[in-house]
């Protein structure tokens, strides 16, 4: 037979697990907006951001008709929606005046961006592969075509865009980027 005190304790301590069952179970409740998580980080001196699409979306949206030079054809045309970089410089405060920036792709893979190159300084051909000087803009692309990105090339890529068809090198078009990381060049 139990005393009345190991009955207390008992009850104490089955008391005191049900409601650590029941905040454990509340805790994990998803929030009344669900949390995206980030497909992009942001670093420039010791700052970091972190955006989820959402986020980028909110960005002043911008769209853009490119297409990139392998070293065996021409692919496009693809009409592309993304965030321009100079609209991602203002959003950080950011001087993109002498800046250049390091993008790291999902798999690793990196590539370095000057100025005159974010600025889109660079080579551009018309679809038979002759200069032209249509202005591009570099473009952080989220849709292609009027889809999200899938997940061979996105959720997030680079590309050159113009108003009209323009053609740049396919070593631009970054695929699955993940980081952006900005950098003085002086």
């Amino acid at each position: 037979m139990l005393t009345i005190f190991e009955k207390i304790v008992i009850g104490v301590l089955v008391g005191i697990v049900i409601l650590n069952i029941a905040f454990q179970i509340y805790i994990r409740l998803p929030d009344d907006e669900m949390r995206e998580e980030n497909i992009l980080t942001v670093f420039y001196d010791d700052k970091k951001w972190g955006y989820a699409l959402s986020e980028l979306q909110d960005i002043d949206e911008y769209s853009g008709i490119g297409s990139m030079m392998t070293q065996f054809t021409i692919k496009g045309p693809y009409n592309f929606t993304g965030v321009r970089f100079s609209e991602l410089f203002q959003g950080l405060d950011i001087d993109e005046g002498a800046m250049g920036v390091w993008i790291i792709a999902a798999d690793g893979y990196n590539k370095t961006f000057t100025s005159d190159e974010l600025q889109g300084n660079i080579s551009v051909f018309d679809e038979s592969g002759n200069n032209s000087g249509i202005p591009v803009e570099l473009l952080l692309v989220y849709s292609q075509n009027g889809d999200v990105l899938n997940s061979d090339d996105g959720p997030l890529r680079l590309a050159y865009v113009g108003q009209s068809n323009c053609v740049t090198l396919s070593s631009y078009w970054i695929k699955q980027v993940k980081e952006i990381i900005f950098f003085n060049e002086r």
